[in-house]
């Protein structure tokens, strides 16, 4: 966010450790549920339930991983840009948009590893 010219500062508001704001505004709290690790605890799971080989998921998992909390990171700036701009779309943004997205991605690699991973016989031995 500093790198578009915007004053950014982090504090601890007493109740939520994590807490941005861009200067003159409220900010944005990022609470347990929405630090991602229940998604990337999903993706993990996904991507072990399904059949496939070990040495792809040695790649894949970490590349997921590494998606999933980056698009975490747009997201928090996106909901500090938004609180910056029109504190009023920050919760339809934050519930229904950028819910829908990280969804998306997460299931966008999911099916990535399932139509490109799975064996056609679902047998996971490596060959």
């Amino acid at each position: 966010m500093r790198v578009f010219q915007f004053s950014v500062r982090f504090f601890d508001d007493g109740l939520y450790r994590n807490h941005i704001a861009i200067e003159g505004t409220a900010g944005v709290t990022v609470g347990a549920p929405c630090d991602g690790m229940i998604l990337m605890a999903l993706f993990i799971i996904f991507v072990v339930a399904y059949p496939g080989t070990n040495k792809n998921r040695i790649w894949f998992i970490p590349l997921g991983l590494f998606v999933i909390q980056f698009m975490n990171i747009l997201r928090i700036m996106a909901l500090a840009f938004i609180v910056y701009w029109d504190e009023d779309y920050l919760a339809f943004n934050h519930d229904y948009t950028f819910t829908a997205l990280v969804y998306a991605v997460v299931f966008a690699f999911w099916w990535w590893w399932s139509k490109m991973y799975v064996p056609a016989n679902g047998n996971s031995e490596e060959k």
